[in-house]
């Protein structure tokens, strides 16, 4: 069927340089592999970095779930950008409240190991979230709680029970 979505740019019509915003999965389609010199695009007018990274944020986020990393970064971006109004943020990218609150959390005070851990899948943002809490932002006997949830996989109840118990 051809390309159904031209692909969005930043800037102005015949005033290049231009900026990829969105469809970069398509543009290479097109480049790489089809080989087609020219794609249809639509442009965006001359956006601010940060709103070309909500821009972004939001397809990605429709299109199919980002990974943690990515998602994490450009929230903290825009939190960071936006003052620190993480309700603006909210806003923008139509993330619960919560959610960009886990990501700035997660971003802010989680050692690169539980990064790591969190990109490879083999745990959960709530369950580094749970041990960050309990360990009282002791780093280290965070990670080891992160080590114990992956070892010994605790029950839902359990885990809640790990942030009461780090709490006395």
């Amino acid at each position: 069927h051809g390309l159904l979505q031209p692909v969005v740019l930043n800037g102005v019509y015949g005033k290049p340089p231009y900026e990829l915003i969105t469809g970069q999965r398509r543009f290479l389609a097109h480049e790489q592999i089809l080989e087609w010199p020219t794609i249809r695009a639509v442009f965006a007018g001359n956006l601010s970095e940060s709103e070309s990274v909500v821009r972004s944020l939001v397809e990605n986020l429709q299109r199919v779930q980002l990974g943690y990393e990515d998602t994490s970064k450009a929230v903290t971006y825009l939190y960071k950008e936006y003052s620190g109004d993480e309700r603006r943020v909210h806003k923008e990218t139509g993330l619960s409240l919560r959610k960009v609150r886990d990501y700035i959390l997660i971003e802010a005070r989680a050692t690169p190991k539980m990064k790591t851990l969190l990109k490879s899948g083999k745990i959960s943002p709530a369950d580094v979230k749970r041990a960050i809490h309990a360990a009282q932002d002791n780093l280290k006997k965070a990670e080891e709680l992160v080590d114990l949830i992956i070892k010994h996989k605790p029950t839902t109840h359990q885990k809640a029970r790990l942030v009461t118990y780090g709490q006395t």
